[in-house]
């Protein structure tokens, strides 16, 4: 009688190969949930960007509207002149630092907004 089952070398072979895949994969996995947690949801930041926006036309003294300037706004700044209300939270419900800053390049004379990573000012 012959009996139906897995022999011990085929267990072997199959958890090796899942322990293959899954040090392969688990890297670009965590990658994509730290950048998930890093990044602003859409509505957020329209809504920093408003602020900011907001900030820079009651200052325009402080920051004229020269194009290729380049001006980093902390949203410490924002929350210190009552642009915005401490804790900043995204959709999820988790607080964003306030030590992010905004980046503003002025091109014809318009304000462009974004997040990087490190920002530079140029005035």
């Amino acid at each position: 009688m012959k009996q139906k089952g897995f022999t011990l070398a085929e267990l072997i072979g199959v958890v090796a190969i899942l322990g293959v895949i899954s040090v392969l994969v688990a890297p670009t996995i965590i990658n994509q949930i730290r950048n998930s947690q890093n990044k602003i949801d859409a509505v957020t930041e329209e809504l920093l960007f408003s602020a900011t926006s907001l900030y820079l036309e009651n200052r325009e003294d402080e920051y004229p509207k020269i194009n290729n300037n380049v001006y980093c706004i902390k949203l410490q700044t924002l929350v210190d002149d009552g642009k915005l209300q401490n804790p900043i939270l995204d959709k999820n419900g988790s607080e964003i630092s306030l030590n992010k800053e905004i980046k503003v390049s002025i091109e014809n004379k318009r304000y462009n907004y974004s997040f990087p990573n490190n920002c530079t000012a140029s005035n």
